[in-house]
């Protein structure tokens, strides 16, 4: 995306934070209002926030759901261990980057961060809170340079797209990558068969091990996987599936 494209999504943006407000208001200075965040589930809002786009208000509001406390920590762990493969001067990719929260954890090792996301009013959100690169991008589309990055980070990505999309987006961020650089790939565990979550609507597809296996090993030659354990919010048990992909250097 060129320079100018950040630019515009950039100056939609109300600079001042808000005060939380009656979600139920219809306008705001003559324009309609879209009000998320708040308990809504869909993506994780540390701030409150007001931007404008396509003449409409959207009033994003700090997510306020049961034990916060520990869903932000879970949501802001996992990118500690994309986080571990970085050095100064390396160049990294966090696709999906959500509200951009990751940000602030990469933000001390040196590294050029870039994040993005399909929902331009929260690239808007996210270039102001953390004065980074943030640019609209969608998983089932991804228009990515090659031999680009060092790491790439897909965490709480992958079970949002279609499973006609997955393998390709795999395929994308391994020509996106530098000979040995290192994708850091995450899904929730479907247990008896891969396919649409029923407890999620917003997982389009949920992997098993094997099938999650396959589908990395199919593209990367080194792959490890590793599990772990959660219960979610809602008192949902579910396997965190994590691959570690290096795209080895002499791979033809």
């Amino acid at each position: 995306m060129e320079q100018n494209d950040k630019n515009t999504w950039r100056s939609t943006l109300e600079m001042a934070e808000l005060p939380v407000q009656d979600a139920t208001n219809a306008t705001s200075g003559g324009f309609p209002v879209e009000t998320r965040g708040g308990e809504s589930e869909e993506r994780l809002y540390l701030h409150d926030l007001k931007v404008t786009e396509g003449g409409k208000v959207i009033r994003i509001r700090k997510t306020a759901m049961p034990d916060i406390e520990s869903i932000v920590a879970r949501h802001k762990a996992r990118y500690h261990l994309p986080a571990f493969f970085c050095r100064p001067g390396m160049r990294l990719l966090d696709f999906p980057c959500g509200s951009g929260y990751a940000h602030e954890i990469f933000s001390d090792l040196g590294i050029y961060y870039e994040g993005y996301d399909i929902d331009s009013p929260t690239i808007s959100y996210c270039n102001h809170l953390y004065q980074g690169d943030f640019y609209v991008g969608d998983l089932t589309e991804p228009a990515l340079i090659p031999d680009n990055y060092d790491i790439i980070a897909c965490i709480e990505g992958l079970e949002h797209i279609g499973k006609a999309h997955q393998k390709p987006l795999i395929m994308a961020f391994f020509y996106a990558l530098k000979p040995n650089g290192i994708l850091v790939v995450s899904s929730p565990e479907a247990i008896e068969e891969s396919g649409p979550s029923d407890k999620n609507p917003h997982h389009k597809w949920e992997l098993t091990y094997n099938d999650f296996t396959m589908l990395l090993s199919n593209v990367f030659d080194s792959v490890q996987i590793l599990t772990h354990p959660e219960i979610l919010h809602n008192g949902t048990k579910t396997n965190q599936l994590f691959g570690i992909c290096r795209k080895v250097a002499d791979h033809g």
